[in-house]
């Protein structure tokens, strides 16, 4: 469910983005989707409004954690793929070691349609160390970004399932 007032824009080159009103271009394809519904909810709508676009951005947010996504490709294990990157997460100081993050990491992979989920940045050793200990892909070293590839068989109904879910909702 969203709140306040969208558009949907295609620009000259026949991509559509979901905009809201308040000036953001379509040449920056960034969604500021400020909505009322659980972050899951607000996860699978960026997911929705992303899926005809080759790229695309949102940051999803409630009390307990500010995250900033993205629709990319990327060059994983010699394929190019489609993924879910997070690329930023705040969570309040008085929240964290409470698996907020942890949650969100396991809802997103498990609901993300795409290839891959992909970490960005985990410099913190602690943060990075969270990523071994899950068995997650080492992307890039310089950088700690960390992967995990989608199992297609789980992937296609999880992703029936939990569209259906969020459809009963709304």
């Amino acid at each position: 469910m969203v709140a306040g007032n969208f558009e949907i824009n295609v620009n000259s080159m026949g991509k559509t983005s979901l905009l809201n009103y308040l000036g953001h271009s379509d040449r920056s394809r960034t969604m500021n989707l400020t909505l009322t519904a659980p972050l899951q909810a607000e996860l699978a709508a960026f997911i929705e409004s992303a899926q005809n676009q080759k790229a695309a951005r949102a940051w999803l947010e409630n009390p307990d954690i500010k995250v900033y996504v993205r629709k990319s490709q990327r060059l994983i294990e010699g394929k190019m793929v489609t993924a879910l990157d997070i690329s930023n997460a705040t969570v309040p100081e008085d929240r964290r070691g409470q698996g907020v993050f942890t949650r969100f990491l396991n809802m997103a992979h498990d609901i993300n349609p795409w290839d891959a989920t992909y970490v960005e940045n985990a410099q913190e050793d602690r943060f990075a160390n969270y990523f071994w200990r899950r068995d997650w892909e080492l992307y890039n070293d310089f950088s700690r970004s960390f992967y995990k590839k989608k199992n297609q068989g789980r992937l296609h109904d999880a992703w029936a399932r939990q569209t259906e879910q969020l459809r009963a909702i709304n």
